[in-house]
């Protein structure tokens, strides 16, 4: 075997540092008109990226909660993150746990489509590919993605990759054990990448129960929440006669711009375009539905349920 040059290297070592540059000239993703294209990533990816990046350059290692919109793509980031570490990595153990069958497969085939049409210099050669795993021959990794719902998942494993998806959306008969359990699998020690993600669904539960931990400081997940605006494709064509109401106005004023984690700033919700996509959304599936899963900032997404005594709306924007 041919030993491989410096640039080789060099070009290697850039790979597996900037995941900027990995995304684009490595991975390939299905867009939402179909078409396979290079995975650029978009705003919401950027701000999770840097955080994710950002703590493991603190910290050594990456255990990130992300409460997030709708159709972001942070399981598409998440999963190329995942994918590079593992297919570039020896001895690296990675498990995607998605909430429901679907999404399993979903997840599966985005993964195998990064393998697939990776650059042949870099692909890292399978001992074995089926319809849940990847492993990685000489590397000794592998890639395994599995369905919340069934008992003990990954008990007594030891991890160095884990993407959990739609944890909100587990099933609540065995959403605590299965999540307890997986955590013991993931040591908080250099090189290992976890990363928690759903939009929001209720105010309990264990994703909820986590958020809140990880926002008081409780646990060492560092918590980014990811507003819908901040999406660019979240607009519609405005009619003539289009005019904006009070509340428009007043949510404009609060998050017409957004710091990025660098400090800069971007524009947020902003454009008559964005309050006319709102509408439309509200006027499908209601005010409440709305915050839920296209939240302006975090305590609007996990919604009441019952009748509480207190103006839920009025104690979020408290």
């Amino acid at each position: 075997m041919t030993a491989p040059t410096d640039a080789a290297l060099r070009g290697r070592q850039l790979l597996l540092d900037n995941f900027d540059f990995y995304g684009p000239k490595c991975l390939k993703i299905r867009d939402k008109d179909g078409n396979i294209v290079p995975f650029v990533l978009n705003t919401a990816q950027k701000i999770a990226l840097a955080i994710m990046e950002h703590q493991k350059a603190t910290e050594g290692y990456i255990r990130v909660i992300i409460l997030k919109g709708r159709q972001q793509g942070l399981s598409t980031l998440i999963n190329g993150y995942l994918y590079r570490e593992t297919s570039m990595r020896k001895g690296k153990k990675t498990i995607v746990v998605a909430h429901k069958a679907e999404s399993t497969e979903t997840l599966f085939q985005m993964t195998h489509r990064y393998h697939a049409n990776i650059p042949e210099a870099i692909r890292a050669k399978t001992k074995y590919s089926g319809k849940k795993l990847l492993s990685f021959d000489r590397l000794d990794s592998s890639y395994l993605v599995v369905t919340a719902g069934g008992d003990g998942i990954a008990r007594g494993e030891t991890l160095q990759g884990g993407h959990l998806s739609e944890v909100a959306f587990w099933p609540k008969s065995t959403a605590a054990e299965n999540f307890n359990g997986l955590m013991k699998s993931f040591p908080p020690k250099p090189g290992v990448v976890l990363a928690i993600e759903s939009t929001a669904n209720g105010v309990s539960g264990v994703f909820a129960d986590q958020w809140r931990q990880a926002v008081a400081g409780n646990t060492d997940f560092v918590p980014i929440f990811i507003p819908w605006y901040v999406t660019q494709e979240y607009t519609a064509k405005v009619p003539d006669d289009f005019v904006l109401t009070a509340e428009e106005l007043d949510l404009m004023a609060r998050y017409g711009t957004y710091k990025m984690p660098d400090g800069t700033e971007i524009p947020g919700f902003c454009t008559k375009g964005q309050a006319q996509w709102r509408r439309k959304e509200i006027g499908t599936n209601g005010a409440e539905k709305f915050k839920q899963e296209y939240p302006f900032h975090p305590e609007e997404a996990f919604l009441t349920t019952g009748s509480p005594v207190f103006h839920a709306e009025r104690i979020a924007d408290m």
